[in-house]
């Protein structure tokens, strides 16, 4: 009877790996002191870079009588170029582990409550979509966000998942 020789690995993880860090700044330890993880410290200074950016031009924009479209055009822009694909991330790790301590639990209604509605997220939906639908469907075939069809690597494969969410989401939760 042959061998039996074990499948050869030719996939590269190119995920990035947490490195402690040996010096912290002011901040960062101040910081420390209200989150679980150290390796999640990007999040609450990301949150803070965001409400710094994006709050003024937010109160500019609704203040009555000083609405201006260019302003618009600056916060969509910042909004989507820089920010977005960040929160995301933030989002998703914090709906599957609290970012705050416990002493300090309200503050993990910051992300979605204060932060999610500056990129239309309305507060509590993508917990209630990511943990409660997407994941005991584990991304499979019954899942309607399932990505299982498609090249994850690929802008094509996005832009294919995209269309199928923006053109038949709707008409997909009906079905």
């Amino acid at each position: 009877m042959p061998a039996i020789r074990p499948a050869v690995n030719t996939i590269t993880i190119t995920d990035p790996v947490y490195v402690k860090q040996e010096r912290f700044s002011v901040l960062d330890r101040w910081l420390l002191h209200f989150i679980r993880e150290e390796r999640d410290l990007v999040f609450p200074k990301l949150v803070l870079r965001m409400l710094l950016v994006m709050l003024p031009l937010v109160v500019w924009m609704y203040w009555p009588g000083q609405f201006r479209w260019w302003v618009a055009a600056i916060y969509l822009s910042v909004n989507w170029a820089v920010f977005l694909a960040p929160y995301i991330l933030m989002l998703h790790c914090t709906s599957h582990r609290p970012l705050f301590k416990r002493e300090y639990d309200w503050m993990n209604r910051i992300i979605p409550w204060f932060v999610g509605p500056l990129f239309g997220e309305t507060p509590e939906t993508y917990f209630g979509h990511h943990v409660g639908m997407h994941h005991p469907e584990n991304n499979l075939k019954d899942d309607l966000s399932t990505t299982m069809p498609y090249q994850r690597d690929s802008f094509a494969g996005f832009m294919r998942y995209w269309a199928t969410f923006f053109f038949g989401g709707i008409k997909d939760l009906y079905d």
